[in-house]
């Protein structure tokens, strides 16, 4: 039993192409979209990841800076007890 194939005319086809163009382009239109609030949220984490950045970095200058008084107070013990 051989299966009719139907055959569209050239309404019913351009009806077809209309509807699969209109749906294609609004599924485009919603990836661009997606698209557009994922990079967006990249960019905001990426501000965040550089506050961060920047906050560390103030952080171990700031233990730094610390850390040498320490061994200079030491330091100065040591030579002052010593002297005594």
């Amino acid at each position: 039993m051989e299966e009719e194939q139907k055959v569209l005319n050239d309404d019913e086809l351009e009806m077809l192409f209309q509807t699969n163009t209109t749906n294609f382009i609004g599924t485009q239109k919603n990836i661009n979209k997606k698209q557009d609030d994922f990079n967006k949220h990249q960019a905001e984490i990426n501000i965040l990841l550089k506050k961060q950045d920047v906050d560390l970095m103030d952080y171990i200058s700031k233990s730094n800076k610390q850390h040498y008084i320490i061994e200079i107070i030491l330091l100065l013990l040591v030579i002052w007890s010593n002297l005594i």
